[in-house]
């Protein structure tokens, strides 16, 4: 549960801002799911009340997170597993930030919001 709740607020802090990104030509079934992301990422900024100051610092700290995970992935010098245990520590850091960044009232909204969607997608399953 610990490892999914992890993976989970790193999708949310590594996919909070799409309006951020360059835009890029995609095909159709792309397109859908980038508006799906967009709209899940606006409902939860939404529901979490972020300040503009929290969207800036999200938006920094992806972007920063998005590019550590680009070089971890492209680094040719490390071993799968070395990239694996690099990818965890990047994971505990980004929650670690997400936890300085969030208020005590959002911390817990989204911890019902993953837990939310851990129902649905078990559900689904």
């Amino acid at each position: 549960m610990t490892k999914y709740l992890a993976g989970l607020i790193s999708f949310f802090i590594i996919n909070l801002s799409a309006g951020a990104q360059v835009q890029r030509e995609t095909n159709p079934t792309q397109n859908t799911a980038t508006v799906t992301q967009k709209k899940n990422k606006k409902e939860i900024s939404k529901e979490l009340n972020l300040t503009r100051e929290q969207r800036r610092q999200l938006k920094d700290f992806r972007q920063s997170a998005k590019q550590k995970k680009e070089e971890i992935d492209n680094d040719t010098s490390l071993t799968d597993t070395q990239k694996q245990d690099k990818l965890r520590h990047l994971r505990m850091e980004q929650k670690e930030k997400l936890n300085t960044i969030l208020t005590p009232e959002q911390k817990e909204k989204l911890k019902e919001k993953i837990k939310d969607r851990e129902t649905k997608e078990e559900v689904a399953n």
